[in-house]
């Protein structure tokens, strides 16, 4: 998450950070929840401030998260 934290602070206001993740269980629980927090907190951004990405249909273990900086 360093990585994601450095990229966000080197953005520029307006510019929108996406995030590809790939599904880290293989236990069938609930993952994009736990890994849109992390997200946030990585940006350090409120909670509920990023959107998700995904189709379910055409693959239900990719999801892209992402968030516009503010100005």
């Amino acid at each position: 998450m360093s990585e994601v934290e450095r990229i966000w602070k080197a953005l520029l206001p307006g510019d929108v950070l996406v995030l590809y993740q790939h599904q880290t269980n293989r236990n069938g629980s609930e993952w994009i929840p736990k890994k849109k927090e992390q997200f946030e907190n990585a940006l350090e951004i409120a909670k509920g401030t990023s959107k998700i990405g995904q189709s379910k249909e055409i693959a239900n273990d990719v999801a892209f998260f992402y968030a516009r900086k503010g100005f």
